[in-house]
């Protein structure tokens, strides 16, 4: 279950612990293993959709829930019913405006935003099935309302799952190798200009 981001891990695990020592054989080594083994040049479209689609349908999923949970915030509070558009709209571009910069760093090969990508995604999915849950038991009062929050818990749990379907892919393992690849490239170019200044000293 979840194999192949479980291979991402493991390729990112090995990557940081090379890139700690100062084998510049080693991190050559490596590039040319993330080149030959996982061919990261080909269909590079292909390779950014995984990522893509993955924040995609997460946005989706938590943009759902919104207006139930909005709406009894402000039943709750007394608030009047723009308090909760408000909020509305303030979470779903603050989730929006999150996954821009953890995108721009998993391709830069950022370990660190990968992790956090990956865990965004699975809160994420513990809000679906809360909030599934939730409208599941509400719904047995009859009301209209509970019902069509019920609809819209379902299309959250399948929007959810096509996201993590897609970081659980074998392109998603891809597209975090060319991450990588660029991180090692930096790396190797960063001490290379270290060895290169220590010379001339």
């Amino acid at each position: 279950m979840l194999n192949n981001l479980k291979k991402c891990f493991a390729l990112t695990t090995l990557v940081a612990k090379e890139i700690k020592t100062n084998d510049r054989h080693g991190l050559e080594s490596m590039k040319n293993r993330l080149i030959a083994d996982i061919d990261i040049f080909a269909e590079w479209y292909k390779i950014v959709l995984p990522l893509t689609f993955s924040s995609i349908f997460a946005v989706f999923c938590f943009a759902i829930p919104q207006g139930y949970l909005w709406g009894a915030i402000s039943e709750w509070l007394g608030w009047p019913e723009h308090y909760s558009i408000v909020g509305m709209v303030f979470c779903g571009l603050t989730f929006c405006v999150l996954f821009m910069p953890l995108m721009f760093l998993i391709a830069r090969g950022n370990f660190y935003a990968l992790k956090l990508h990956v865990a965004v995604i699975f809160l994420v999915a513990l809000v679906a099935v809360i909030y599934f849950v939730s409208a599941y038991t509400t719904m047995l009062t009859g009301s209209d309302r509970n019902t069509w929050d019920l609809v819209g818990s379902v299309l959250g749990l399948i929007f959810i799952a096509l996201s993590i379907a897609c970081l659980n892919s074998p392109w998603f393992v891809k597209s975090t190798a060319v991450g990588l690849h660029n991180r090692l490239l930096r790396e190797l170019s960063k001490r290379g200009k270290q060895t290169l200044t220590a010379t001339k000293r």
